[in-house]
């Protein structure tokens, strides 16, 4: 008798082998309609090296899932059409919410996380938890009922460390009432649809790897300087995230003691002096009158407000962060996301340069640090549509 732990996958004899196969195979479909777009069979065939009778089964399971539909226009092959395919963005939609220190954003998209900025629900960031979650809940229901599709979930991304297997905000420096809170869970009691909660670096990593420039990378970190600071690190294809999912809290790395005092109580944090807030700060400080991270940057750019001298400390500072996360983790890319660069022409390469100074030459030869490409609402709707790839095959 032959010994079945032989078996190849897909054999008549290995009953494991060919659920896993086709997970596997789904997921190959959907991660190439994600990045090629609206498809023929015949090209999902020739991209992915899947068999047409395969395709075709995969074609249907996926559509009866809800996660791929048929494009409204065939494609004209040798004079006969074809079917094409996509990603569901009109029979299904992900709702996405982003809670930041000073603004609060909702919107719904397709699985393709195409997202329409004039669409999206912006307000103030309230400052209880109930009233955010009346706000939350009733704008998310509000931007569902405007797609009229169906909605496959709810993506939130939060600042502060999120504990995952307890669903539960343990702590965020800047917005304290959300510390203890249970998102997930107080968001399902209001709405029709399940709400997944992440915290924001590892939305801004989802994001990276599904629509930006980290697709395919093994090994990555995400530095976010944007209102605080923080860091997501993907190695081995994984998120590292610890026991409880806290790691990666480089912004509350001392750096200026005796400092500004951090919303996590201590004193001269990285964050405290490397972020767009802190930039948009320091050019309030100059123009006499508060601004925006926008208004700072066009004010530092046509030569209103000179920062020269200050936008070179907070490159210093930012510079030691990315240095030891270069010298910890040996990624083959860094993403820095935020937007202070823009205010002068050049001041991202002085960044890099500084990192020169400050990290393991043989580390730093081999890692790219570069902008990123994703956004936090892309973050967002990439919580659920990770979550929804991921039953169809296995994990990023």
């Amino acid at each position: 008798m032959r010994n079945r732990s032989h078996q190849p996958p897909g054999s008549a004899t290995g009953r494991a082998e060919p659920a896993l196969l086709r997970r596997v195979n789904a997921r190959h479909v959907l991660d190439v309609l994600l990045e090629l777009g609206p498809c023929t069979r015949t090209a999902l065939r020739e991209r992915t090296g899947i068999s047409a009778p395969t395709m075709s089964k995969l074609i249907d399971h996926l559509v009866g899932r809800g996660l791929v539909e048929e494009a409204p226009e065939p494609l004209l092959t040798a004079g006969r059409p074809s079917k094409v395919f996509r990603l569901a963005t009109v029979t299904a939609q992900v709702v996405g919410a982003v809670i930041d220190i000073g603004e609060t954003k909702v919107f719904a998209c397709g699985l393709d996380g195409r997202i329409d900025d004039g669409a999206v629900r912006v307000f103030e960031t309230p400052h209880t938890y109930d009233t955010l979650l009346s706000r939350l809940s009733t704008e998310a229901r509000n931007a569902a009922r405007d797609r009229a599709a169906a909605c496959l979930g709810l993506g939130v991304s939060v600042p502060g460390l999120f504990n995952a297997r307890e669903g539960r905000v343990m702590l965020s420096p800047n917005l304290r009432f959300l510390d203890n809170a249970c998102l997930a869970s107080d968001l399902g009691d209001r709405l029709e649809f399940e709400a997944t909660i992440v915290q924001e670096e590892r939305a801004l990593c989802l994001a990276e790897q599904l629509f930006g420039a980290a697709r395919g990378l093994d090994d990555f970190a995400m530095i976010d300087i944007s209102a605080g600071l923080g860091m997501g690190v993907v190695s081995g294809s994984r998120f590292v995230g610890g026991r409880d999912g806290f790691g990666g809290e480089l912004g509350h790395i001392i750096v200026d003691p005796g400092g500004e005092r951090c919303g996590c109580g201590n004193e001269g944090c990285l964050e405290t002096v490397a972020t767009d807030r802190v930039f948009a700060r320091m050019v309030e400080a100059n123009a006499g009158r508060p601004v925006t991270v926008d208004e700072a940057i066009e004010l530092v750019r046509s030569g209103k407000v000179r920062v020269r001298r200050e936008l070179k400390g907070m490159t210093s500072f930012l510079a030691r962060g990315l240095g030891v996360v270069v010298n910890l983790f040996n990624p083959a890319a860094v993403f820095v996301y935020g937007h202070m660069f823009d205010a002068r022409e050049g001041l991202f390469d002085e960044l890099v340069d500084a990192v020169g100074a400050c990290a393991l030459g043989p580390s730093l030869e081999a890692c790219r640090i570069v902008r990123s490409r994703g956004s936090k609402k892309q973050g967002a709707a990439a919580v659920v549509i990770n979550r929804l790839f991921e039953g169809a095959g296995p994990s990023i």
